[in-house]
């Protein structure tokens, strides 16, 4: 369909940590020992991005915009 774009992307992340967290950050309350998921990284995300384009005159052209994002649990 002329004017019309669509993108994407999706990315899954297995990052885990090879090492507890230092004493001192465990002190402070944040959990983090060998083998959690990385503190603040999600395994899954995505997003999806629309785009519409339509001349409305010869110098001018309107375009209506969309895109709807997922980022999965974290801590």
């Amino acid at each position: 369909m002329t004017g019309l774009s669509l993108a994407g992307g999706v990315t899954y992340t297995d990052a885990t940590l090879a090492q507890n967290l230092p004493a001192a950050v465990l002190a402070g309350g944040v959990i983090g020992f060998k083998g959690d998921q990385l503190p603040r990284s999600a395994k899954w995300s995505f997003n999806v991005l629309g785009e519409y384009d339509a001349p409305v005159t010869e110098t001018l052209t309107a375009y209506v915009a969309g895109s709807v994002g997922y980022h999965g649990s974290s801590y």
